[in-house]
């Protein structure tokens, strides 16, 4: 069953309980998330300091940054636009992160949330 598949699932089980509000769906989305932390764990483990810190700086960051800027480099204390640069092709080439019109995101919602909340 995919995470996808186990939220919904829990929402689900909420409605079918009671009512499924906006608090319902935090609590599924919450128990989806940490049902994968091992899995978010592992995945970085096997990253770069650097690739972990321009991670975290991705998940929170405001949307539509562009982390090779100056502004984003000193505000997340990453090294240099070059590093960085370099750190978003290795996450992309792990399907981490996805460019969209030079505007990085990372792909999976479950693991940006997870980050957000480190």
């Amino acid at each position: 069953m995919s995470i996808i598949q186990k939220c919904v699932t829990q929402i689900c089980i909420i409605e079918f309980c009671g009512s499924c509000g906006i608090k319902e769906v935090d609590i599924a989305i919450s128990y989806s998330v940490d049902e994968k932390n091992d899995t978010f764990q592992d995945i970085m483990t096997r990253l770069t300091a650097k690739q972990k810190a321009l991670l975290l700086a991705l998940a929170h960051a405001e949307k539509g940054v562009q982390p090779t800027s100056e502004q984003f480099i000193r505000k997340y204390h990453l090294t240099s636009a070059s590093a960085v640069q370099r750190s978003l092709s290795a996450l992309q080439e792990k399907d981490i992160v996805t460019s969209n019109n030079g505007q990085y995101s990372i792909y999976d919602y479950f693991l940006y949330y997870w980050l957000k909340q480190q």
